[in-house]
């Protein structure tokens, strides 16, 4: 044995090598398996080994030293931690044995955090719930976490949606205030507002929406005039009861959005609000800002008016029931109605046409629904067909929001605009390049809205051998709100912004509360880059809470169709595989070509997006057979397999 004295030095030895290494700070980087990285403040990503990943979380600031192995690679050990965000979170509870632990469920986690006993009579294998972490493994290896809260159980009814909304807190807790303010407001608050405001209730306005639809914020009228036609939308105005620092204007500002989701709404207002007081119900007067709009015969909107108004709608239409009536099949409208019908109808074709001369018009493609049943889950899935009276709302509210984004910037009112700028500056020169390698001619400066305009209506009409407009929304800016007004290149329109969706978005609640500040003289409150940031974190938040409560349904609904055979088209290739959506339900899986026997030296143009090697050539919206091959409820992934081909029989 060494005695204390050598076992001193040795200490002292070991302490002066780690005070002499060069560290460095930087940021853990987690993956699906045991290993992750360190990703230096200079951009270097360098390789965590699983036992010094084990000391740390994803997402952690710690310093590092860099050392080689054997064979020469480098990689990081842990040596200090600066700080952790990870504090409480979100997973499911699984057994080991007789022990329990937490699975959280965060992008880039891929450990196990010990239970206490202590912590096992809250929960069970199987429960979802909100953990808090008690003990960083930093100096062990091994963490440890408490149960904060119970969301349910896997075998609960509706637990996908529970466990969703819970996550991405899209159900904040209606407090005491919040309820005093929504029992204060009845009809008679709406009698005493509106006689500060224009009487509109004899304009026989109309709502159309889905038959089911309760919270009904717009409703339109059109009439014929000297110039073509005169066009009204009359938008429900909850910011006469939802005021700049109230507690119904706190809880709003919680979500930002009604999310719909599979399973139910998780609305953004109180339903006592969206649902009846500012719903624009028929036969019940209701406050509202209407937008009138002087649509040339050419479909131009040259002339525009916003108005405080109170309004009375006349009827609620259904889409299904207008459809009819605008195919020539069997409806129920009244002659009155069916004249309105007949008045929208020729004034958004005419809107139509000419966006389709000054704009652009996105194409449709198949939109489908979950039919669940008791116990949330589905059980049907089904494909919804736009008719003719979608498209008249559509054209109604794109005029108005472009028109509100007109009139929002030519008075220089402080508000929100949605922008969209067309291409990525760092892809902006690849697509330039193929596009004029594919067309034969000199493409340039997409980056003006009237080349890209002008560019992508003639790839609208071109037959190529590549589908180059999915190829190029590959390279596409994300559309982002901001105070500043822009073009929005998808729209092909010069300025957008909304307004006709108060009840369910903050951002055209905003805009509500600045056109009429501008309407009585006053200055709109200015907009805090705080408030934008958290806009920004809520809008993204309601996208990934619908896309991740999809993909558990759909995987559910998938298992009882592994093995099966589907047709499908390729909406996404990578180096590795590439994603389908099948035709029947539009669900989507992932074709992984990562073996060698299936890559076989595979490459993929990133500018083209074609995955191919010297037998093989994968392209977007390319229509493949699968077989359903896997299905991992717990990740929520969707694998296929590639059904060859198979050759027609000689003659």
């Amino acid at each position: 044995m060494l005695d204390n004295n050598i076992m001193s030095q040795l200490g002292q030895l070991k302490a002066e090598l780690k005070a002499n290494k060069a560290t460095f700070t930087a940021t853990v980087k987690g993956t699906r398996q045991r290993f992750g990285f360190a990703i230096l403040e200079d951009g270097r990503e360098i390789f965590l080994p699983p036992d010094e990943m084990d000391k740390v979380f994803a997402g952690d600031s710690i310093k590092v030293s860099l050392n080689k192995d054997k064979q020469d690679k480098e990689f990081a050990e842990v040596d200090e931690l600066i700080h952790s965000e990870l504090n409480t979170f979100h997973g499911s509870i699984v057994k080991r044995g007789k022990t329990l632990f937490v699975n959280p469920d965060i992008n880039g986690f891929s450990r196990l955090i010990y239970i206490p006993p202590s912590e096992h009579k809250k929960v069970q294998a199987g429960s979802y719930v909100v953990a808090k972490i008690n003990r960083h493994p930093i100096k062990s290896g091994k963490a440890q976490a408490s149960v904060v809260e119970l969301i349910g159980h896997a075998d609960d009814r509706g637990i996908e949606h529970a466990y969703i909304t819970a996550k991405y807190r899209l159900t904040p807790a209606i407090s005491e205030d919040v309820r005093a303010e929504v029992n204060a407001i009845d009809q008679s608050t709406i009698d005493d507002l509106a006689l500060q405001r224009q009487d509109l209730r004899d304009t026989p306005f109309v709502t159309i929406d889905a038959t089911m639809t309760e919270d009904m914020d717009d409703a339109v009228f059109a009439q014929p005039s000297e110039q073509g036609w005169k066009l009204q939308v009359a938008i429900a105005d909850p910011s006469a009861f939802v005021t700049p620092g109230s507690a119904l204007d706190t809880l709003a500002q919680k979500t930002m959005i009604s999310s719909y989701l599979p399973g139910g709404l998780a609305p953004m207002l109180p339903s006592e609000l969206t649902n009846n007081l500012c719903s624009l119900r028929p036969d019940e007067d209701r406050l509202a800002l209407v937008l009138t709009l002087d649509v040339s015969l050419s479909g131009e909107v040259v002339g525009q008016d916003f108005t405080l108004a109170v309004v009375r709608s006349h009827a609620k239409l259904s889409y299904q029931n207008v459809g009819h009536y605008l195919e020539q099949a069997h409806h129920t409208l009244t002659e009155q109605q069916q004249e309105l019908i007949d008045n929208l109808r020729n004034a958004t074709q005419a809107i139509h046409h000419w966006r389709q001369q000054q704009c652009l018009i996105m194409p449709e493609r198949s939109d489908f629904r979950f039919q669940l049943n008791d116990d949330g889950r589905i059980e049907s899935i089904y494909e919804v067909k736009r008719n003719d009276a979608h498209r008249l709302i559509e054209e109604c509210m794109l005029a108005a929001n472009l028109a509100t984004a007109r009139y929002l910037d030519l008075h220089q009112i402080e508000s929100l605009h949605i922008n969209h700028l067309g291409f990525k500056e760092e892809k902006l020169g690849d697509v330039e390049k193929l596009l004029s390698e594919e067309l034969g001619y000199e493409v340039k400066e997409l980056h003006e809205l009237d080349n890209y305009k002008n560019i992508i209506r003639k790839l609208d009409d071109l037959e190529h051998e590549l589908p180059l407009r999915p190829i190029l929304n590959r390279s596409l800016q994300r559309s982002e709100v901001s105070r500043q007004p822009g073009a929005h290149f998808g729209l092909g329109f010069d300025h957008y912004a909304t307004f006709t969706s108060p009840i369910r978005k903050y951002t055209d609640l905003i805009n509500h509360r600045a056109i009429k500040a501008h309407l009585s003289g006053k200055v709109a409150a200015s907009i805090s880059n705080e408030l934008l940031e958290q806009l920004s974190v809520a809008l993204k938040g309601s996208r990934q809470a619908s896309n991740e409560i999809e993909r558990w349904l759909c995987c559910q609904y998938m298992q009882a169709h592994q093995g099966k055979e589907f047709t499908g088209v390729i909406s996404h290739t990578t180096s590795s595989g590439f994603n389908v959506r099948l035709d029947e339900n539009g669900i989507v899986g992932f074709v992984s070509l990562r073996s060698k026997e299936k890559a076989k030296r595979m490459s993929l143009d990133q500018t083209r997006w074609i995955l191919s090697n010297a037998e093989n050539r994968f392209l977007l919206e390319q229509a493949v057979t699968i077989k359903v091959s896997n299905v991992d409820t717990e990740t929520r992934n969707i694998e296929f397999e590639l059904v060859p081909t198979k050759a027609a029989p000689s003659t």
